[in-house]
């Protein structure tokens, strides 16, 4: 029991450290899929029900049946952003500005988990990850400061977890979400910081008809968060926004087609369209910051490919395609200047030994060229303020280590 614990201390410890990191987006809007570097390889296709990391705990608990004994995981996966643009900032009143600007970061991004299995029937997880996130920061002069400069919110998750194997076939899972928030949004003029910890669930189940052939179906949860903090404009004065972070569900399915193919596929749906205005309030109740976002919902759809080489490695290939949430160049704003993405990656596992395996990933997303032509708002009579245009043309590149323990 002491080692048992001494272990789910060690995990605390690595959770506290997974929620002070910043994050990136990948998937759609700000929602984030990068909770595996052994999925990286593969587009994170068939994420849950392939069984060879503890992901599981992430994509679909159900999926944590496949873990055997006494398991630790910790991944980090590093996001190299890439994004030139050119445009104009145009106020109600005053000269236009014109001009370029590049975007240029590496962004990390953790995750851990830990499994026991307790029995034949049931086992249980633990995991730490981020869910949600963006950090896009431009030069403090640049032509659109005005709109933004500093974007940066991360959502991380607490996920213990549960699963239970029916019988040789279906599998069920649920856990419990414990997801802190924290944001900080600049402009020119002002810099808002706020923060919160608020609650949800995911639940899975999984389907096996035959050995090595697994379909997997799972739900998270939407997480309202109430945000409260600071806004500094000039002087200091509390303010905070309601901000719902969409459920989503997500079927999953792998076949090892023989000694050395495995196939599998991802379906992901996100009800971003429960996503219609961001307004912050001042603590009288005021709306002081009005933007108006009528998000539509995503899909996500993915197939890669494990190559069986022998006994110690494994190769790995994907490509998916991700749905844009925003309906048009009037809602796209420079904070979150999300387009439809295009995705290709390649992964490599090698198994040292009976407990210890190592995984690597890559990954590149390209984007359609970006069209911006937002209005800023009076947040009182929604009058525009200025508009900003820019042309964004925009990468991402994904490097991911992992290391899998088995005592």
């Amino acid at each position: 029991m002491s080692f048992l614990k001494n272990t789910l201390l060690s995990a605390a410890a690595v959770a506290t450290v997974v929620a002070v990191m910043p994050s990136s987006s990948l998937a759609a809007g700000f929602q984030l899929g990068e909770q595996s570097v052994t999925g990286l390889g593969r587009a994170f296709a068939g994420g849950g029900v392939v069984g060879d990391d503890l992901s599981a705990i992430a994509y679909n608990p159900a999926g944590m049946s496949l873990a055997k004994g006494f398991q630790m995981q910790a991944g980090f996966i590093g996001v190299h952003i890439n994004s030139k643009l050119h445009g104009t900032y145009t106020p109600v009143s005053g000269p236009s500005e014109s001009g370029s600007a590049e975007i240029k970061d590496i962004v990390p991004v953790p995750s851990f988990y830990v499994t026991y299995q307790m029995n034949d029937k049931f086992t249980l997880g633990l995991g730490t990850f981020a869910s949600y996130g963006f950090d896009i920061e431009y030069d403090p002069n640049w032509f659109g400061r005005a709109h933004a400069v500093d974007s940066n919110l991360k959502a991380v998750t607490i996920n213990p977890s549960v699963s239970y194997k029916i019988n040789d076939k279906w599998s069920i899972g649920a856990g419990f979400v414990a997801q802190r928030m924290t944001a900080k949004l600049t402009a020119s003029t002002s810099k808002m910081k706020a923060e919160d910890w608020a609650y949800g669930y995911d639940v899975g189940i999984m389907y096996e008809p035959f050995k090595d052939t697994r379909f997997g179906l799972s739900y998270r949860s939407q997480v309202t968060h109430e945000l409260d903090g600071h806004l500094y404009y000039p002087v200091d004065f509390g303010v905070g926004t309601d901000l719902d972070l969409p459920a989503f569900a997500t079927f999953g399915a792998y076949h090892k087609v023989n000694d050395w193919l495995g196939l599998s596929g991802t379906v992901r749906w996100t009800n971003w369209s429960t996503f219609k205005t961001l307004d912050i309030k001042n603590e009288a109740g005021n709306t002081i910051s009005y933007v108006p976002e009528n998000w539509k919902d995503t899909w996500y759809f993915a197939i890669g490919g494990d190559f069986y080489i022998n006994d110690k490695w494994t190769a790995r290939a994907g490509w998916a395609y991700d749905s844009n949430p925003i309906k048009g160049a009037e809602y796209r704003t420079a904070r979150i200047p999300d387009t439809y993405r295009y995705i290709v990656s390649l992964g490599l596992s090698y198994k040292w030994n009976e407990h210890l395996t190592f995984d690597a990933g890559y990954m590149h997303v390209f984007f359609d060229n970006t069209h911006i032509d937002n209005n800023a708002l009076n947040p009182i009579t929604h009058a525009p303020t200025s508009n900003l245009k820019s042309v964004y043309k925009s990468s991402l590149d994904l490097f991911g280590l992992q290391v899998q323990y088995k005592f």
